[in-house]
């Protein structure tokens, strides 16, 4: 990730001089100054030179549309067509459906103590999700097992180190529970622990930053980028809306703040000049189009639930926002699993909060705006999130399929990953059965293989 990084440190675009004229002379929400996006990372793909050279042999491919007969070579975990000079193994594969793995590219998982991560871990690589982007954790607890990641055989992580919210912002309630020993974080946020939690700060300069004005950002930058991070996670949540109304959270919800929008942008100035991504958690449609108008690369969720009858439309992204949002190639991760863990036991705000993200899911696609599968909360794994998704009735199998294969191309930006092709690094999964047909085959899998290294 260090390599990754370095590639994309001072890799800068020009100024959206003509995209800012575009969106001026129209309903889209105007840039109030020049953006500086990162540019396309290189290409680049990671070899196993330790690996052994196979010939993978039958099977049906998928292409990013179809499946059809393919023959592949792996060589120095590598695809190739071309059968290289020495074979060392056949991989028969006659029968099974072979596509790319997945990722999982809004986690909170993998940083916590070794004997509840190892379930995590394996549950991902059981299900195929090769590739995790951890949007909200512990730069020490990471840092002192990082090694068991990012290797051939291993799952692929990257990690904010971090959340930016402001004081009593959206973070810190879980984080300080965490960091009080509570194993159960949100009965200690909503029970009696709930003030200790509140003022606690064993996890500032860990596990989140408080940033509340520019000054802030400035100083403590420094040691925001000291902790590492291979992305910016931040908050925008409560951004006020035309007529300058903030939304209402109950009390209980204290965390239900995020930074001002003066300090979003500095933040990512501040991260794009660095050669790092930005993902925002959002909750309101305001708070998505802050994101998008001000340079945010990844939003982690799309949109929360609808905490009270008759605010649909403050969830309703305007389609400006979403076609601005497209053509900036930011990445919408959904999130909505999410909902249907917040909505227990209450059926109609449950069908209010999928009325909302049906709709914006639709006109989302229909604008072209790339979406990736992400479950956010620990303990828990993309795979829901992708059963979540179908059961909004949005996209179609061939859709979620894409999205869930071409996942960990937003996690790791240029990486030769995600597509089954010449240069492409050699990991795959073969499913007994025919995705397209019946989408539950996604977790019939046969086999499992990563960078040329054969998973058991």
């Amino acid at each position: 990730m260090t390599t990754t990084r370095a590639m994309l440190n001072g890799a800068l675009l020009a100024c959206l001089t003509t995209a800012a004229a575009r969106a001026q002379s129209s309903s889209r929400p105007a840039l109030r100054a020049p953006l500086r996006p990162l540019a396309a990372p290189p290409a680049y793909a990671r070899e196993n030179p330790d690996a052994r050279s196979y010939a993978l042999v039958g099977g049906v491919w998928w292409d990013g549309a179809r499946f059809a007969p393919r023959t592949f070579y792996a060589v120095r975990g590598l695809l190739q067509s071309a059968r290289p000079a020495r074979v060392d193994s056949m991989i028969d594969l006659v029968g099974l459906y072979v596509i790319p793995p997945f990722g999982d590219a809004h986690s909170h998982n993998l940083s916590f103590a070794r004997a509840r991560m190892d379930s995590v871990r394996d549950a991902y690589l059981r299900e195929g999700s090769f590739y995790v982007q951890v949007l909200g954790n512990s730069a020490s607890r990471l840092a002192a097992i990082r090694d068991r990641y990012n290797t051939p055989c291993a799952l692929d992580v990257v990690a904010a180190n971090g959340i930016l919210t402001p004081t009593d912002g959206h973070g810190i309630e879980v984080a300080e529970a965490l960091a009080l020993g509570f194993r159960d974080p949100w009965a200690a946020i909503y029970g009696p622990s709930a003030d200790s939690v509140r003022h606690s700060r064993l996890a500032d300069g860990d596990q989140y930053w408080r940033l509340d004005s520019v000054a802030d950002v400035a100083a403590k930058w420094p040691r925001i980028l000291a902790a590492h991070p291979d992305l910016i996670k931040i908050t925008i949540i409560g951004s006020p809306d035309a007529d300058g109304r903030a939304p209402t959270w109950p009390a209980r919800m204290w965390f239900m703040r995020g930074l001002g929008e003066p300090v979003v942008r500095e933040v990512v100035t501040r991260a794009h000049a660095a050669g790092l991504r930005v993902a925002a958690h959002v909750e309101t449609a305001r708070d998505f189009e802050v994101a998008v108008r001000d340079g945010v690369d990844v939003i982690a969720h799309m949109l929360g639930p609808d905490f009270r009858p008759g605010e649909a439309r403050a969830y309703r992204i305007d389609d400006g926002v979403m076609q601005l949002a497209a053509e900036r190639g930011v990445v919408v991760v959904p999130t909505v699993a999410v909902t249907l863990d917040v909505t227990a036991g209450d059926p109609e705000r449950l069908a209010r909060a999928q009325d909302a993200q049906r709709d914006n899911l639709r006109r989302l696609v229909q604008h072209g705006v790339r979406i990736a599968v992400g479950r956010d909360e620990v303990w828990h794994t993309a795979r829901e999130e992708f059963d979540a998704l179908h059961g909004l009735g949005v996209l179609d199998p061939r859709a979620l399929l894409t999205a869930w294969t071409e996942t960990p191309r937003t996690i790791f930006p240029g990486r030769r990953i995600g597509r089954l092709a010449d240069g492409y690094e050699a990991s795959f999964l073969a499913l007994r059965r025919d995705p397209l047909a019946d989408l539950d085959a996604v977790g019939d899998v046969a086999l499992r293989v990563k960078q040329g290294c054969v998973l058991q």
